[in-house]
């Protein structure tokens, strides 16, 4: 077995590609967390595309639950249940309760489906505002080979 080791340090890197028509707007956000529960760092990237307004659908949607409860019958079990050790439980078993309940929700889900177009070339203003309308026409090109 070693005593002693030696650590050298290596450069590491994660690449993500990232289509370029995304950062071509001047609206690109880059935000860094640490994220505890996934010990490392996430780096999200935001912008903004061009989007036709959406379609929307509400879906109805049921939910069935089914749940089960249990719990000491009476003080006397749950005295048992707390302090009685386990081969004395065996010969003397707790007796519990138990409840069941089925229940039966009802929602209804949006979808809303977007005509997305992130490689427009089209400048957008800074306005402010959400709204602008562009006419685009469609040509009949025709190439010979």
């Amino acid at each position: 077995m070693r005593d002693e080791i030696t650590l050298s340090t290596i450069d590491y890197a994660v690449k993500e590609i990232t289509e370029d028509c995304l950062f071509a707007r001047s609206n690109l956000k880059v935000e860094e967390i640490r994220d505890i529960t996934l010990r490392g760092l996430v780096t999200a990237l935001f912008t903004s595309i061009l989007t036709e307004e959406p379609e929307i659908q509400e879906l109805p949607y049921t939910f069935n639950f089914t749940y089960s409860f249990e719990y000491p019958e009476s003080w006397w079990q749950h005295l048992k249940f707390q302090l009685f050790p386990d081969w004395l439980k065996r010969h003397f078993p707790v007796k519990l309760k138990v409840i069941k309940d089925n229940k039966t929700e009802k929602r209804i889900i949006v979808i809303k489906k977007y005509a997305t177009y992130p490689k427009a070339n089209i400048a957008i203003p800074k306005l402010g505002g959400d709204v602008f309308k562009f006419h685009i026409e469609e040509q009949n090109a025709r190439e010979d080979y």
